[in-house]
């Protein structure tokens, strides 16, 4: 069974930790996340029965995956962490926007197997879409891990990185117009439906 540390248990990391666990795609006691607020740490231990801790070193030298789920501006003190300890082997995924390949391999090392990954707002139902832009050192073998672990929440298309950001731009920020739609059309119509009953009850007044 792999092995998956998670620099971060924020909101992000949560989502795709949640949905690995709910469809099968990870145990949770394969699961370690590396996590700095207590508040989180007690949440995600509760929550989802995983390893949560401040120090993970030890789980990340023994990783099969890391997810690097932090924002953009962290991601380089969490590169610096892993960079000594960080097992050749290990593949790392980087779930940070606008975060590119070229840069994790200048803080990580060029011989390392690294890729990025943009989950939808759908992964914990296990029905999300992600893309994945992989660099030179990820061998088939390990192609065919990350398709297993990110299948578990939903699908995945692998695309270059030039792609990477259409990705994002359709397949992440689309969802979220559309359900700001839905909000509007029900806003619209509970609105509209007050003012009908007080029209209502205005004329039942007079």
């Amino acid at each position: 069974m792999s092995k998956v540390v998670f620099c971060g248990g924020g909101p992000m990391g949560e989502g795709i930790l949640g949905g690995l666990i709910h469809n099968g795609g990870v145990a949770a006691k394969d699961i370690t996340v590396n996590e700095l607020s207590d508040v989180r740490i007690a949440y995600l231990t509760k929550t989802y029965g995983v390893t949560a801790t401040k120090d993970a070193n030890t789980a990340l030298k023994q990783a099969d995956l890391i997810i690097i789920a932090v924002n953009p501006a962290q991601v380089p003190s969490v590169t610096k962490n892993l960079k000594p300890i960080l097992n050749k082997d290990t593949i790392v995924i980087s779930i940070a926007c606008g975060v590119a390949l070229e840069t994790l391999e200048g803080q990580l090392g060029s011989d390392k197997k690294i890729l990025r990954v943009m989950p939808n707002t759908l992964i914990q139902s296990g029905n999300g879409y992600s893309a994945a832009c992989i660099n030179a050192n990820i061998t088939e073998r390990d192609k065919a891990l990350i398709t297993k672990v990110l299948n578990a929440l939903g699908q995945t298309m692998y695309v270059k990185e030039n792609m990477f950001e259409t990705f994002t731009a359709f397949c992440c920020t689309g969802p979220i117009w559309f359900y700001k739609t839905v909000e509007a059309l029900i806003d619209a119509g509970v609105y509209g439906k007050a003012r009908q009953e007080r029209g209502c009850a205005c004329r039942g007044a007079g």
